[in-house]
């Protein structure tokens, strides 16, 4: 059974405006003749993206700068920043879209978050809208 989707000019842009970004990280190969073919895998991953926004929720990627203990507060800081678009790949596109962040925690001992994170580390960070 065939499967019909249909998209209206806002999703066929939005689409485009993927692919060419695929494309210029070099996630995606453009063949010698200057062409490109699109596949199942990047229409699923465009639509990911959109449905994620769509839903009230945003990814960022970002790396672990410092962690910090604070022996006298019994806690320790853990500071992240948003990756940087070192190469090509991954962290080129989420440095695209989320060229600058800062995320300052207090995580105390004694809690599983306390040992989550290291230094040097990349994570990602999903942000949801809260909706009363």
């Amino acid at each position: 059974m065939k499967m019909v989707t249909t998209f209206n000019k806002k999703d066929l842009v939005s689409f485009g405006n993927y692919l060419f970004q695929q494309i210029k990280s070099g996630n995606k190969q453009v063949s010698p003749d200057g062409e490109h073919a699109v596949s199942d895998a990047d229409l699923r991953n465009w639509k990911e993206g959109v449905d994620r926004v769509r839903n009230g929720q945003v990814r960022a990627k970002m790396c672990c700068n410092s962690i910090t203990d604070n022996i006298e507060s019994a806690n320790v800081s853990v500071v992240l920043s948003a990756v940087t678009a070192e190469g090509q790949g991954e962290n080129s596109d989420y440095s695209k879209w989320t060229p600058m962040a800062d995320l300052s925690m207090i995580i105390d001992n004694g809690t599983p978050a306390r040992d989550f994170f290291e230094e040097g580390k990349d994570y990602y960070v999903d942000f949801t809208k809260f909706n009363k």
